[in-house]
């Protein structure tokens, strides 16, 4: 409104307007990269057409940015389906078939009347009918007043095809967007062309959690789609691989690690081995293949500007980093094989963390091919049913026991997939075109370049796992440094206890204080740890021990210590000696507590223990009691009540209501110091990686 305002009129502010033109240059300079790709994904993008018209008119010439030009011309290009009129929009209100917005189309072509490659972009967006944007909302009714004020007609030959081959017959058949982290490959600029797009994504606004999802085009029409609508907001609504059912956040990014592309073949590869630890990144430009060159791209993410910020960083301090460490192995290889019979090929590589998972390689389908599915073994065949043509879905190679499955997911997406129960699970999975009548192949060795594709994508993956693994063993050779000379044995003799039994509990009302036990005993439950064996909870279990455990009386120094892994920020971890003892636990779901002696209480960190394994101590030297989490002081205050738990072996109750798992809870009669803490957690954390190297 402030950029359309007309001089003279009512609401024309020239200071608004100034203000308003600046704020469009820094979208068209800032928003639309130099490679044409856009910040915010294009399901919710436009460079709004009618502002480019009006600020030209006025002598500001954004519309003659290189960065607007490639929007269409190299961005708008390469996502396009090979059928055409349809557009490949990500994040959300994404979509495989995004008509993008014509009056876009028409001021771009309006300011490069001559231009082939944006000849034929605005012939696929306004189509052979010059379709116009709707003039029936107010929320569009410009862009359907812009289309009307600059019609034209496009120039290419009425044969889709000829138009294509001779406005791009320079073009590439493959891009690699690298500011957003978004390939695509094609086997020709034809419309029965096999076509794949693949989005590991950069961050942008209005994101959706789909990293590492693909989409796969041929013959015509596509087979696998992005999803439509502004609710996509799981992982689970995408085709991406999950893990136990569960969605990473739409904040994660996926690294892009290899583009490859020559006559036969595109590859493209990405790390996601961050996704399942919802972690934050250090900059942009780790996430890139090449890194971008302003400088800004080399900033922490929490201080690149927020756009509803105006220029004031995204956060006001680096955000606290997650104690989960990365998936050992996490990485999407892709290609698109050209030829006769082009075709794709999908390679996964998952292990989160050496313990057993459920995994779901899934390809969403359009609603008109979803119930059109056969699946024989480890072949899926989908029919088109308007024309005949198919797609087989072929394991190459998959974990024992995985099976193909058609139908919802847990959330009602409709889908092609294939699940499997694996420590480690390697997809390899191909994506055949055939038309109608097309014998499947019976072979699928002999497709042309399958070998060597095959090999490059392997080979990809395991020059990261390579560089993965000799970051570890870094890791490790710092942490056996910085813990040299450390034996556990030198804290002295930890403080016998006995495990009395575990006890159902039941909920009388929400409040913590109000959990109750019931009479009924159940058996320990244990499971793996961090590096032993663990207690597991699921909520409704306390577990009993005895000992002369602290607090151990007036004045007396103690240190109590314990691993902690939460699924859920709640319960109690530890309580000792009644209502005069000590009391380790969440606070709201939010931070970590101590209460001590009924009146003293500390509310302190957030919960780090819902991220990650967590290792928790506490100590008493008879006068200051101190907080310490993973090595490091949280925080330390005297003590001077006059009473403080028993002396008495009593019974300690342990994870009350916690869902999780606690493992190698020791005590102590004195208190360790901080450097015998942090030596402790240090040499702990390297005999995991040890372990994890070793596995």
């Amino acid at each position: 409104t402030c950029v359309t305002a007309i001089e003279g009129e009512d609401g024309f502010d020239p200071v608004v307007y100034k203000e308003a033109a600046k704020a469009m240059n820094n979208f068209y300079t800032f928003g639309i990269k130099p490679d044409g790709s856009s910040f915010e994904g294009m399901g919710k993008n436009s460079i709004t057409g009618e502002e480019l018209m009006i600020l030209a008119k006025r002598g500001e010439m954004a519309v003659a940015y290189e960065n607007i030009y490639n929007h269409v011309a190299n961005f708008y290009l390469h996502v396009m389906q090979p059928f055409g009129h349809a557009f490949i929009s990500d994040d959300l209100w994404g979509t495989s078939r995004h008509p993008l917005t014509p009056s876009d189309a028409a001021v771009v072509k309006w300011a490069y009347p001559d231009d082939p490659v944006i000849d034929f972009v605005y012939r696929n967006i306004v189509g052979e009918k010059y379709r116009i944007s709707r003039l029936d909302s107010s929320y569009v009714y410009t862009n359907g007043l812009v289309n009307c004020w600059v019609a034209q007609d496009w120039q290419g030959d009425p044969d889709w095809n000829t138009h294509a081959k001779t406005a791009l017959g320079k073009q590439p058949t493959s891009q690699l967007f690298n500011y957003t982290n978004i390939a695509t490959a094609r086997s020709a600029w034809q419309q029965d062309a096999a076509f794949l797009y693949f989005v590991p994504r950069l961050h942008g606004g209005h994101r959706a959690p789909a990293r590492g999802a693909f989409v796969f085009s041929a013959l015509g029409r596509d087979w696998s789609i992005y999803p439509s609508g502004h609710n996509q907001k799981s992982s689970l609504q995408h085709s991406v691989i999950t893990v136990d059912d569960t969605s990473y956040t739409a904040e994660s990014f996926g690294r892009m690690i290899a583009f490859d592309d020559n006559d036969q073949r595109m590859i493209a590869a990405c790390d996601l081995s961050h996704l399942f630890v919802n972690k934050n990144l250090p900059t942009n430009n780790h996430f890139r293949l090449n890194p971008a060159p302003e400088p800004w791209h080399d900033l922490p993410t929490w201080q690149m500007p927020h756009w509803q910020k105006g220029y004031k960083p995204t956060g006001e301090a680096a955000p606290r980093t997650p104690l989960r460490p990365d998936a050992r192995s996490a990485f999407r290889a892709v290609s698109l094989v050209r030829g006769e019979q082009p075709y794709a090929l999908i390679v996964d590589d998952m292990d989160i963390d050496n313990r057993q998972h459920h995994y779901r390689w899934q390809m969403v389908l359009p609603e008109d091919l979803q119930e059109q599915v056969t699946i024989n073994g480890h072949d899926a065949i989908i029919t088109d049913p308007a024309t005949g043509h198919r797609l087989l879905l072929r394991l190459h190679r998959a974990p024992k026991g995985a099976r193909i499955i058609a139908g919802k997911n847990s959330m009602d997406v409709w889908a092609l997939a294939v699940e499997a129960e694996a420590i480690a699970a390697r997809f390899e999975i191909i994506l055949i075109p055939l038309r109608k009548g097309q014998a499947a192949p019976t072979d699928h060795s002999t497709l042309p370049h399958f070998a060597s594709t095959l090999a490059d994508l392997q080979k990809t993956i395991s020059n990261e796992l390579a560089k993965t693994t000799k970051q570890k063993t870094a890791k490790l050779e710092t942490l056996r440094a910085q813990s040299k000379g450390f034996d556990i044995a030198t804290l002295g003799k930890p403080l016998p206890f006995t495990v009395l039994n575990m006890e159902e509990i039941k909920v009388k009302e929400v409040e913590a204080d109000d959990i109750v036990l019931d009479d009924a005993e159940v058996e320990v439950s244990t499971t793996r740890g961090y590096l032993g064996q663990a207690y597991q909870f699921d909520g409704s279990k306390v577990l009993n021990i005895q000992g002369s455990l602290p607090p151990l009386g007036k004045g007396q120094p103690f240190t109590m210590a314990m691993w902690v892994k939460s699924d859920k920020g709640a319960g109690s971890l530890y309580t000792s000696g009644g209502h005069r003892g000590l009391k380790l636990y969440c606070f709201q779901g939010k931070s970590m507590a101590i209460a001590a002696d009924n009146n003293w209480r500390w509310h302190l960190s957030p919960d780090h223990t819902k991220d990650w394994w967590c290792h928790l101590v506490i100590t008493y030297d008879g006068e200051t009691l101190s907080y310490f989490e993973n090595g490091e002081l949280i925080h330390s205050a005297p003590y001077t009540y006059a009473s403080f738990g028993k002396s008495d072996p009593g019974t300690v109750e342990i994870g009350k209501g916690h869902v999780g798992k606690i493992e190698d809870l020791r005590s102590y009669d004195k208190a360790l110091t901080p450097e015998q803490i942090r030596a402790w957690y240090k040499h702990s954390r390297a005999e995991y990686i040890e372990q994890s190297l070793n596995e």
